[in-house]
């Protein structure tokens, strides 16, 4: 049976019936005008399929966060960050703030001065590596002493004594008006 079409000089498109993984496959090529054909062995590897993408985070600084995906195929993981809006990428190394940074979940222990950044994994394999969908953490920051009116956003929870529900980030005092949206 064919295991999909190899197109020289070197192309190969799997069928929907061959099993993902590393396959040893044989192609059967006839040069153009010739009746002689040769069998040469080749190797396919399905890179890394990431089947779940890590979603935006929201919490309170300093609480922690973590981000997960799932990917099949993939030998391993690497977390990385940016801090300018995707523009740059660096591996995140384990430290303090950072643990897990080779598995499929990263933990991020304290949030301070997190916000804003964007953190995704790369899967790689024997075929290469492809990079997971980014996503944003935004670790808000409390006001301790909060004045005029606080706007109900519930952007993390629906406990209204957790300041990070609130814009600004506190809870509401007797001397705040309070909006809560429809």
């Amino acid at each position: 049976t064919s295991a999909g079409i190899f197109t020289a000089p070197n192309t190969f498109a799997p069928s929907g019936s061959l099993p993902p993984g590393s396959q040893t496959l044989y192609a059967k090529i006839t040069p153009s005008g010739s009746a002689c054909f040769y069998v040469v062995p080749f190797i396919y590897v399905f890179l890394p399929n990431f089947t779940t993408q890590p979603t935006p985070v929201t919490v309170c600084v300093p609480q922690a966060a973590s981000f997960t995906v799932a990917a099949t195929n993939a030998a391993s993981f690497q977390w990385q960050i940016s801090t300018n809006g995707g523009g740059d990428w660096t591996d995140i190394t384990a430290s303090a703030v950072y643990t897990n940074v080779t598995t499929p979940t990263l933990n991020i222990s304290n949030t301070t001065g997190l916000n804003a950044n964007q953190y995704r994994c790369v899967a790689t394999n024997v075929g290469g590596s492809v990079n997971s969908n980014a996503a944003t953490l935004t670790a808000i920051t409390t006001v301790s002493t909060p004045t005029g009116t606080l706007t109900w956003t519930g952007a993390i929870s629906t406990d209204w004594n957790l300041s990070c529900n609130w814009s600004p980030a506190s809870v509401p005092g007797a001397g705040n008006d309070v909006v809560i949206p429809n």
